[in-house]
């Protein structure tokens, strides 16, 4: 059997997979393991993980569709059973039948109380194998089979209960009434045979291939089946406990009512404790009750802000995208850069507005239902007036509860738990949501009134803003500051001179160790000792003429300069990420313009001039072992697989709207940039560390040539540290 250790292998293959889709516009890396994947998941603001089991990619049509199926069905099963569990429970221990003349309830009859007894135990089990599946520790088609035999079995027994029941309540003159026990009954049949549903479609998507047998959910998705088992057990032990506290003879279906409007601060008053013991055991109750309330509904609102708004708006822009890329080439058109990059923009915004419309109109559409379907049951099950239903529905779902109108009847109970345990909470959801988005576009006035009514504000924004426009993020700004500190240093540690110091300061103490020349000779002739006992050092007759010493030299300048040239574009980048990171933490969202972009990108595609070759004259052993120092691997630092490929931003046609485009994905555009300077910097590191050890091979090859003896060996060192110099003097 499968484990969770298969799933996670699996979901990194799947993850890599897409990294090959749309990696590259970020990282631009070879390897598809899935450490490389890492950084398209740290720049992008989906749930990347849970979008690369998909076999449809954002854009096409069926993408909506498999996405709910893969990662909110199951969450959906893995609410409804364990609350069908609880008022599976609450049917059990309460008659479903009344004998209408005296009130007392009847017991049920021995098959039918072997049918309910049976289809709970199904029902238990059925929720057991789904919550294994959640935590990953049973396989995935397994569990899902099980869940849905034992979900869908459940559900028939209980209607067939139902069906034989009934009929002691038909007839002009029946004797026996409906209790909510019976109707919990109803509810249950209908909550199990929804999660065999949900369960089966998901179930089918993957026989169709359009994901992996897993679940398409994270940790915070799969908590939320954690809470949700909590509260459902926590309101079966308070309706037990306080069904023997309280002595006003209440059946056990409204102490479950009770539970329910207490723990969701809705407070009725149509039932209270009366004695000390009752009233300590509700302020218990109710106060563990509306923590995990309180955490269930924290959980699913930041799933749908974390995972349903960012892939909706990711597939409107790749939608938005294709259909504007076959118009143009219907029309034969090309746009240039910028106008692509505008065009681009203008998508984004057009997705971002039609996404608020929907979200705004779903908001409205989710209040009015859940309102009027529960005044509509209410008007009948209540005999109210449909007005006072109405009033009534309205401050239940904004917690008020006034206690002027109750529910009383066993119907209008049992519906108002399962109602009020669906509806709170996503009207407390649906409101905050809304009040984000009217905060949003508060701010947006704020800033468009401060626009052009020159309001200026000092603040950390505003002066990463004159940074960028100083031109300090493109690293075209005065370097003497730099450089001169830098020149500074090096004049320091090479003649053993700090100001204020003894020389003996570590870098854990604030700054780097200060080092003679005599303690950098000191160290090479150790290092060059060490290689001389080593095996497979080269031999004593190894010999370096004059001449082919001059080609050394020649090897050695070009070399110094490449290095020389690879740290000016890292102190560049350096200079770069200073305002990108200040951006990233403190307006993560920002958004770039069009020459901030191209001034960027030109950056990162600045290459460092490669050496010349040196000039063989005729010396082809010399010449063959500075090749093989080149190409020697490093060993102390593996190089990555990293591979910058060049941007032609300013003259490829549509380049912002097609497929190399990044703004194509739903980026953190100050965490894209970063993440590509990072891999520039990454890859230019790993070349000064190939440079630093060929030259260490060289020197090596020097100490047992005829240049061996200490003088001459002295003074090819001090020509290689006067060349380093002169190289950080530059």
């Amino acid at each position: 059997m499968l484990t969770v250790n298969k799933w996670d292998s699996l979901s990194n293959e799947a993850l890599a997979s897409y990294h090959k889709r749309f990696g590259p516009i970020v990282t631009e890396v070879d390897d598809s393991d899935y450490e490389s994947a890492v950084p398209l998941e740290l720049t992008v603001d989906v749930p990347i993980k849970a979008l690369s089991l998909l076999s449809e990619d954002p854009g096409t049509f069926w993408f909506p569709f498999w996405y709910f199926i893969s990662a909110y069905f199951p969450l959906i099963s893995a609410c409804l059973g364990p609350f069908a569990n609880s008022l599976s429970i609450i049917g059990l221990i309460e008659h479903w039948r009344v004998d209408l003349a005296t009130g007392l309830g009847v017991n049920e009859k021995k098959h039918v109380l072997e049918m309910n007894i049976t289809s709970l135990v199904l029902g238990l089990l059925g929720n057991m194998s789904l919550l294994m599946n959640f935590a990953g520790k049973s396989a995935y088609i397994f569990s899902q089979i099980v869940s849905v035999l034992f979900y869908i079995t459940a559900s028939v027994l209980l209607v067939i209960a139902l069906l034989i029941t009934n009929t002691d309540f038909l007839g002009p003159d029946p004797l026996y009434g409906r209790t909510e026990g019976f109707w919990f009954a109803v509810f249950t049949s209908g909550f199990y045979f929804a999660c065999s549903v949900c369960l089966t479609i998901n179930f089918l998507g993957y026989l169709l291939g359009k994901y992996p047998p897993t679940f398409n959910l994270d940790v915070k998705q799969r908590r939320l089946m954690y809470y949700t088992v909590m509260f459902c057990t926590w309101c079966v032990i308070g309706t037990v406990v306080l069904h023997k506290l309280f002595h006003q003879n209440y059946l056990y279906g409204s102490m479950l009512y009770y539970c329910i409007v207490s723990f969701l601060t809705i407070g009725l008053g149509d039932i209270v404790p009366k004695t000390n013991a009752s009233k300590g055991v509700a302020l218990a109750m109710s106060l563990v009750g509306v923590i995990l309330m309180g955490l269930i509904v924290a959980l699913i609102r930041q799933v749908v802000l974390s995972t349903i708004g960012p892939t909706l708006f990711w597939h409107s822009i790749e939608k938005n995208r294709k259909k504007c890329l076959k118009t143009l080439s219907s029309r034969h058109r090309k746009l240039t850069a910028e106008a692509s990059f505008y065009r681009m923009r203008l998508i984004r915004k057009e997705a971002k507005i039609s996404q608020l419309n929907r979200s705004l109109l779903n908001d409205i559409l989710f209040f009015l239902v859940f309102w009027f379907v529960g005044a509509c049951v209410f008007h009948f099950t209540e005999q109210w007036a449909f007005f006072d239903a109405i009033y009534f529905c309205f401050l239940c779902l904004l917690t008020i509860g006034y206690g002027d109108y109750a529910p009383v009847s066993p119907l209008g109970r049992v519906f108002f738990v399962s109602w009020a345990v669906s509806a709170v909470p996503l009207m407390t959801i649906l409101i905050s949501n809304a009040g984000d988005k009217l905060f949003a576009i508060s701010e947006n006035m704020n800033e468009f009134i401060k626009k052009y009514l020159s309001i200026q504000s000092r603040s950390a924004r505003t002066e990463i803003n004159e940074r960028i426009s100083s031109g300090i993020i493109y690293g075209d700004g005065d370097e003497s500051d730099l450089e001169s500190e830098i020149r500074r240093d090096f004049d320091m540690t090479a003649t053993g001179q700090d100001e204020g110091n003894d020389g003996d300061h570590t870098a854990a103490e604030g700054g780097m160790p200060t080092v003679s020349r005599s303690q950098t000779l000191a160290e090479l002739e150790n290092l060059l000792q060490s290689i001389a006992r080593e095996p497979g050092a080269p031999s004593e007759d190894y010999v370096v003429s004059k001449e082919d010493w001059q080609q050394v030299k020649e090897k050695i300048d070009e070399r110094l300069q490449k290095r020389q040239a690879l740290y000016r574009s890292i102190f560049r980048y350096i200079k770069a990420l200073k305002p990108l990171i200040a951006d990233s933490m403190v307006e993560p969202h920002k958004r770039y313009e069009h020459s901030e972009w191209l001034d960027l990108m030109k950056l990162y595609e600045d290459e460092a001039p490669s050496p010349q070759p040196a000039l063989a004259n005729g010396r082809a052993p010399v010449e063959d072992e500075l090749r093989s120092i080149d190409s020697a691997p490093v060993s102390a630092a593996p190089t990555t697989n990293t591979k910058v490929t060049p941007f032609d931003i300013r003259n490829s046609a549509n380049f912002w709207l097609s497929d190399e485009s990044p703004l194509r994905l739903p980026l953190q555009e100050p965490n894209y940039l970063i993440m590509k300077l990072f891999f520039k910097m990454d890859q230019e590191l790993n070349e000064l560390i190939d440079i630093d050890v060929g030259d260490m091979a060289l020197i090596s090859k020097l100490a047992y040539s005829e240049l061996s003896s200490d003088t001459q060996r002295t003074e090819a060192m001090n020509e290689i540290l006067d060349r380093r110099k002169i190289q950080f003097a530059s």
